[in-house]
């Protein structure tokens, strides 16, 4: 699944909803305009769910997508997909 641009207000509510912070810090306004559908920076992304959640990746062996399923569910998996 893809979101126009035109769909960024309601991308950012659902993010909003699902993780409970701004999705603006994450939103990658270049990104976007090149590929004509709302983006993420994974890495700003990824820092942000390493201060909660340490670092998953060594520690307990799992990928973003896993925490991110874990602790938010699959919906909210299936959204940062789609934003990458």
């Amino acid at each position: 699944m893809t979101f126009k641009i035109s769909d960024r207000g309601r991308v950012a509510s659902m993010f909003r909803d699902l993780f409970h912070i701004d999705f603006a810090q994450f939103y990658d306004k270049t990104v976007s305009v090149i590929f004509f559908s709302v983006k993420i920076d994974v890495h700003k992304f990824d820092d942000w769910l390493h201060s909660v959640y340490g670092e998953y990746e060594e520690q307990q062996n799992l990928s973003m997508k896993e925490v991110v399923e874990q602790n938010y569910g699959s919906g909210a998996a299936s959204l940062i997909e789609a934003l990458l």
